[in-house]
């Protein structure tokens, strides 16, 4: 995919950040995920991705971190989530939340077992990890909530961001990774085959 985009898109913080990143797996990942950011929503626009920028401000410290945005016409959010490999991003109107993981064995799914959160399913930890991202929750009390379920995990389930809008869960399920979407709208997958120009 890094072959069929011009990386040159990434803005000067995000960049060093890509630069701070150990594995060259993880830069890889970091860059793919912004830059199918910026190609859906060009997609969505009809216009090239060079046309749009990625901005990043964390709410808490101020940090080039946190919660994307991609200024654009239609006002569309956009989020995305890299694991080893895999790469799922989301655009559209209101709020979205996207995470993936690639598989059991990811660290993330590992550290989060091992920091007493009741052993979550992948499944749980996706659902959870997108539902944060629209502001849902804190993942201690969405893994949590999860745990002590009597049923088994609903698709379709509704949960209220942190601007009182009203957020459906959809998963989805891609080769050997899951994907969790939070999302004011219904989602409509869009593979890069689609996209790529």
């Amino acid at each position: 995919m890094l072959e069929a985009v011009d990386d040159r898109l990434l803005p000067p913080a995000d960049e060093a950040r890509r630069r701070q990143l150990v594995r060259k797996q993880d830069r890889d990942d970091f860059t793919a995920a912004r830059m199918v950011g910026l190609l859906l929503m060009g997609f969505l626009h009809g216009a090239p991705a060079t046309e749009y920028e990625i901005h990043q401000l964390c709410d808490v410290c101020g940090g080039r971190h946190g919660r994307p945005a991609i200024p654009n016409p239609s006002n569309f959010d956009v989020s995305w989530s890299h694991d080893q490999g895999v790469v799922a991003a989301g655009v559209g109107p209101g709020r979205i939340g996207v995470d993936v993981l690639a598989s059991a064995r990811s660290p993330r799914v590992r550290d989060l077992r091992s920091s007493g959160l009741s052993n979550p399913s992948i499944e749980t930890i996706t659902r959870a990890e997108a539902l944060v991202k629209v502001g849902a929750g804190g993942l201690a009390d969405l893994i949590h909530e999860a745990a002590h379920r009597a049923a088994p995990e609903p698709t379709g389930e509704v949960y209220v961001s942190d601007n009182n809008q009203r957020v459906r869960l959809q998963r989805m399920d891609v080769d050997d990774a899951i994907v969790s979407v939070a999302s004011t709208h219904y989602v409509r997958p869009v593979f890069l085959d689609n996209i790529l120009p």
